[in-house]
């Protein structure tokens, strides 16, 4: 398939076909990723209602405050290793190749540190981003210091595609992934939003029976609600392969058209 030359309804159908196709193949990798997800939130489920026992940090102790910060941190590095292996499961598929679980986890060990610093810096842009929607009932300044942000979200989306499937470093990977992006910005950004509203659209399906379960059952057992939040993470984290598989034909496209330019 020409990628270069693909619709966005082609894209679509090339990344929810290549997820289906291979669903059998990353069955187990979903609940490995399951259960460590269900042990980590519940970890840091029971630090967080400890230390809000407390008032003020002065009550709490720094350290504990730091100690939370820490299991975050790690708990992010160890959720890193998941996006690794799925998009090398789906890498092989597209060769027609077949890689072990246990590989492709052992592949993510070696990529969390070039993830991880891409994703603070992400992490940066998008809080910079949200930090001045906060702030637009309040200044003029919204949309000039806003739109530059959403430029570079979406410019920079490809980073992790380029650091697992090309070995870039982190900063290379930024660069690259914005000059790639840069000539397609409108057409990436669009596709990205039509995946993100196809996924959205597939947990809403999933998430809304649990609603309506945990609703009745909160009236009688408030801790229910926090259950429902749990649950909703974990759906999240099942559709993660849905997400990647949909954006690997966008990264494919995007990097088709840029070697037919050149």
């Amino acid at each position: 398939m020409d990628y270069s030359q693909a619709t966005t309804k082609e894209l679509i159908i090339a990344g929810l076909g290549l997820f289906w196709h291979n669903l059998k193949n990353i069955i187990g990798l979903i609940a490995i990723q399951m259960i460590t997800m269900s042990i980590l939130l519940l970890f840091i489920v029971m630090i967080l209602l400890n230390l809000m026992a407390e008032s003020t940090p002065e009550q709490v102790g720094y350290g504990a405050l730091l100690g939370v910060l820490v299991g975050i941190f790690i708990c992010l590095s160890v959720c890193l290793v998941f996006p690794v292996a799925y998009l090398k499961k789906f890498m092989a598929a597209q060769s027609n190749e077949t890689i072990a679980t246990r590989v492709s986890l052992l592949h993510g060990l070696t990529y969390i540190k070039p993830l991880l610093i891409w994703f603070l810096i992400y992490f940066v842009i998008a809080g910079g981003l949200l930090l001045t929607l906060s702030l637009s009932q309040r200044s003029l300044l919204f949309f000039p210091l806003t739109i530059p942000g959403i430029i570079f979200l979406v410019s920079l989306c490809l980073s992790p595609f380029l650091i697992i499937l090309e070995d870039q470093g982190p900063l290379q990977a930024i660069k690259q992934s914005h000059k790639m992006v840069w000539r397609q910005w409108w057409r990436t950004a669009g596709y990205l939003i039509v995946a993100g509203i196809s996924v959205l659209l597939v947990f809403l399906a999933i998430a809304l029976p649990f609603t309506f379960v945990f609703a009745i059952l909160s009236a009688a057992i408030p801790l229910f609600i926090g259950a429902l939040n749990i649950i909703y993470a974990l759906i999240l984290s099942a559709l993660l392969p849905l997400f990647i598989a949909l954006v690997y034909p966008c990264y494919l496209a995007t990097k088709s058209h840029k070697q037919s330019i050149v």
